[in-house]
């Protein structure tokens, strides 16, 4: 099962309309949760291809991550990271630069 997580501006990922933790939200939003909706509701599983391909630009694309999980079970809605780590190091979120939040 494949669920699509895009990043809000805190760093955190989340497959709503608006975060859950801080309420944010961004342009595209609204169009991305239409395409993954409407995907789901015809039993297509989403890729990054098939959102381009469905017309959404590269802005919104570049918070989208798709994550395919391997049964029902372990599927959840968002996360919260404390920080990623880049070319083998770990770097605290409040340390990212604008390209990862």
């Amino acid at each position: 099962m494949r669920r699509v997580l895009w990043r809000c501006n805190s760093g955190h990922y989340f497959s709503v309309l608006h975060c859950p933790l801080d309420g944010w939200s961004f342009q595209g939003a609204k169009e991305l949760f239409a395409t993954v909706g409407q995907m789901h509701d015809k039993g297509k599983s989403p890729s990054i291809r098939q959102l381009k391909a469905r017309g959404l630009s590269q802005e919104v694309l570049d918070r989208v991550i798709v994550v395919d999980f391997g049964g029902e079970r372990s599927v959840f809605d968002g996360f919260s990271p404390e920080g990623y780590i880049i070319e083998d190091r770990y770097v605290p979120l409040a340390k990212l630069g604008g390209d990862y939040l």
